[in-house]
């Protein structure tokens, strides 16, 4: 990504869920309490333009474009983000492997609300969100603005991990600890570093007790020529990611995850995929119908 700007993916997923939270097919995905924060977000980035972008799901007309769009960027797009990210909190809220966390690690959370949410929900557990320093700031700037308290709980720390090892990141923290349960995330960041600071960040679990650290994360699979592969995007959608220097950079197929997982002497986890998700949360047969990209997955690992 840009040096001197913020993360564009992370404001185009911002965007996505901002037209999700009003679309009569979409909307059911979109908790309210994700909606605000996700409101609040994107009117700090944008000022009164984010008034286009709240409403882009609610007209007939907004929608279509909004369709039409995505239809040459990458087909059910806005559904997969929804579901990507409602599975990932089921995994840490109900999942008994990752009970009695007491830390959570999210790194380039982006405009992502989960970190403000659980240090609002469950205030015994510390949540610290890692990101590039130029996203961070909007969500540093919305905070200031629309939260009258946060809590001690929540720790922003601006750092580029492109730029720095993760384990010199924590060492620096006060209030972070190596002995206590702690759960990483990474969801739509790995496949934007290079395969070896992906295994720089997975090693951090070294540092804990075993079964005390978990990561989990999502990756990309290749395509028949071996380039990262979302399933349904479009050479529009790699035209965007060139220009704003956020090229997809690698990709594995699950059994190779696993094996990279085995040899950093880590657990791996379950995989799921764009087409899982639909299964496991659709059951209106006419949306069970919708297109969705199959070829980024979902997985863990433990040590």
């Amino acid at each position: 990504m840009k040096a001197n700007k913020a993360s564009s993916t992370a404001l185009f997923i911002s965007r996505s869920i901002a037209y999700s939270s009003k679309n009569p097919n979409l909307k059911y995905f979109v908790p309210d309490k994700v909606k605000e924060i996700n409101e609040r977000f994107l009117k700090t980035a944008f000022g009164w333009k984010s008034i286009v972008f709240k409403n882009s799901g609610k007209y007939f007309l907004s929608r279509l474009l909004m369709q039409t769009f995505e239809k040459t960027v990458a087909p059910g797009l806005n559904l997969y983000f929804l579901l990507r990210k409602k599975k990932i909190e089921e995994i840490i809220l109900t999942n008994n492997l990752f009970s009695n966390t007491e830390q959570i690690v999210i790194l380039g959370a982006g405009a992502d609300s989960l970190g403000l949410r659980i240090s609002e929900e469950m205030r015994s557990m510390k949540v610290f969100e890692i990101d590039h320093p130029e996203t961070q700031k909007i969500k540093q700037k919305m905070l200031h603005n629309y939260q009258k308290e946060i809590g001690k709980n929540l720790f922003l720390i601006p750092v580029d991990l492109a730029h720095k090892k993760l384990h010199a990141v924590l060492e620096e923290l006060e209030n972070f600890s190596f002995d206590k349960k702690t759960i990483f995330l990474a969801e739509g960041l790995f496949m934007y570093l290079p395969l070896e600071v992906v295994k720089e960040n997975l090693k951090i679990m070294n540092y804990f007790p075993k079964n005390k650290a978990s990561f989990i994360f999502t990756y990309l699979i290749p395509a028949k020529n071996g380039k990262p592969f979302f399933s349904s995007q479009t050479f529009l959608a790699n035209i965007f990611l060139k220009l704003n220097k956020e090229p997809l950079i690698w990709a594995l197929n699950p059994e190779e995850i696993d094996g990279l997982l085995r040899s950093l002497k880590f657990s791996p986890g379950d995989h799921s995929n764009g087409e899982d998700l639909k299964k496991y949360y659709i059951t209106d047969p006419k949306q069970q119908k919708l297109q969705i990209p199959s070829g980024e997955y979902i997985t863990w690992a433990i040590n």
